[in-house]
């Protein structure tokens, strides 16, 4: 056993360091677990409980790369709380938003966190949509605020300084709610960057 807890989530990453292996991951299996990114160590051969990574956030996907000499760099996905008063217009559109968050783990500790910039993204609306808009029965959600699941490389090899980082943006960009002979704009975007850990 690594870890007990009541709800233990699906999002969990590890990486090796010669014989070190960290991991991280939710203590949660739905919406009722802690709000925490756990962080354990396997060393000497016994497992040892961490400082967390985050804590007070929902996280939707994670990924752990050991950077060499004991450092770790940790992506997450975080939910950005909707707002209690939403914009005029967006009232129906119940979706959160996600932004990518870094951090590093140095000396026993980890770094603040950082957002991850990530490439402008085009959003493109289909021809046939004219003059739509949320009044008119389109419900717009930019492609760039809904990134979830980072994926970063398990090991960092030696003399580079910059992680390559992926990122889903799933599901949908819009959805119209008029008549069906509107297109819908669907499929899964796949954003690409980079994150410098040089000193």
């Amino acid at each position: 056993r690594i870890v007990s807890e009541p709800w233990i989530g699906h999002h969990f990453s590890a990486a090796a360091d010669g014989e070190t292996i960290n991991l991280i991951y939710t203590p949660r299996a739905s919406h009722l677990g802690k709000r925490i990114i756990g962080h354990v160590r396997r060393e000497g051969g016994k497992w040892q409980q961490m400082p967390p990574v985050d804590e007070g956030h929902f996280i939707q996907g994670l990924s752990l790369c050991s950077l060499g000499d004991g450092r770790l760099l940790a992506v997450y996905s975080e939910r950005i709380e909707r707002p209690a008063k939403p914009d005029k217009g967006v009232e129906r559109l119940r979706r959160f938003h996600y932004r990518l968050m870094r951090r590093t783990f140095e000396d026993g500790k980890w770094s603040g966190p950082v957002a991850v910039v990530w490439p402008e993204v085009h959003d493109e609306m289909p021809k046939e949509w004219g003059n739509l808009n949320r009044s008119k029965g389109l419900a717009w959600v930019h492609a760039s605020k809904r990134g979830i699941f980072p994926t970063l490389p398990a090991k960092l090899p030696a003399g580079v300084t910059k992680v390559p980082v992926a990122w889903m943006v799933p599901g949908f960009d819009a959805v119209v709610r008029t008549w069906p002979r509107y297109p819908q704009a669907r499929g899964g975007l796949l954003i690409t960057t980079e994150i410098d850990v040089g000193k």
